[in-house]
């Protein structure tokens, strides 16, 4: 049987503010470390999580109509796929639009029902381009009514609502992509970063290397 859940339309426009690339010392490490624990908490039940062994964890925010989001995507996905050290923790945040949340909605829907592997072919998908009713069919999940069945969800929308809450309040997350770079198991305040914006794989894979100082 499949399991389903509603994704509450959280935090809207405060997400299309023009995008600045800029990597900043992250600050309040009881709140990165609460973040850390809720995520294994989860054990990717809700959240997707790849490479959940990694001790370095990525924490990546996103949502599919962000046009530096799909720019960075292929190397998140490369990432993701050869570097198992890497805990990538993927944190959709759909706008206000119809579609966004769609998509937000498929994506978990994917996540629960498809795993991982799933997964990560529908986040390639959508920042391709590719409608979600597309990508839904194409993962093996056809949608006889797309809208009815993907707010079908039932479970965790409070739970997803407080997170994501959390995150912009705590992290003043204010631009997408957002990523925040930290030891999975022993983070150190200054070995800590967010990196906003367009950034390439060799300021990414930089600070996790900073972060693993902190190990």
């Amino acid at each position: 049987m499949k399991r389903y859940l509603t994704i509450g339309l959280l935090l809207g426009s405060a997400f299309l503010l023009p995008i600045i690339s800029q990597a900043e010392e992250l600050t309040g490490l009881e709140n990165l470390k609460m973040l850390g624990e809720y995520y294994d908490s989860d054990k990717g039940d809700i959240t997707p999580v790849v490479n959940p062994a990694g001790k370095v964890r990525v924490m990546v925010f996103y949502q599919y109509q962000c046009a530096d989001c799909a720019k960075m995507a292929p190397m998140i996905l490369k990432l993701a796929k050869s570097h198992p050290d890497i805990r990538f923790v993927f944190k959709n945040l759909p706008d206000n639009s119809k579609q966004s949340l769609l998509a937000a909605q498929a994506e978990l829907m994917i996540w629960l029902n498809g795993g991982e592997a799933a997964f990560l072919d529908y986040y390639a998908d959508l920042f391709s381009g590719m409608s979600v009713e597309e990508s839904v069919r194409k993962n093996g999940f056809p949608l006889l009514d797309k809208e009815s069945e993907l707010r079908g969800f039932q479970n965790a929308n409070a739970k997803l609502a407080k997170t994501t809450e959390f995150f912009a309040e705590q992290f003043n997350i204010q631009t997408l992509p957002t990523l925040i770079i930290a030891s999975a198991e022993k983070p150190v305040a200054q070995n800590n970063s967010i990196l906003t914006g367009m950034v390439d794989e060799k300021t990414l894979l930089a600070a996790v290397e900073k972060a693993k100082r902190g190990e």
